[in-house]
């Protein structure tokens, strides 16, 4: 376990009294929220629209990937 102010890419966390009392768990959350595209998600979606074109081109097939891509950005954007 890390010490609330030892998030593994650093970052502060508190104590969710709520789920402390429900449960009788400690449980520490984010102390602030979180925003923006994960890198993770970032990277797999960078990837899908870098060889989007490749796929789009070798067959007969609607290009899902590029579709998929551009919907996950568009859905970032707006909403």
């Amino acid at each position: 376990c890390l010490a609330p102010g030892q998030g593994v890419f650093g970052g502060h966390f508190r104590l969710d009294k709520a789920d402390l009392e429900e449960t009788g768990r400690a449980v520490f959350v984010p102390a602030r929220p979180r925003q923006g595209l994960f890198v993770g998600a970032g990277l797999a979606l960078l990837g899908h629209l870098l060889l989007a074109p490749f796929f789009a081109s070798s067959g007969p097939l609607p290009p899902w990937q590029t579709l998929g891509a551009l919907s996950a950005v568009a859905g970032r954007w707006f909403g």
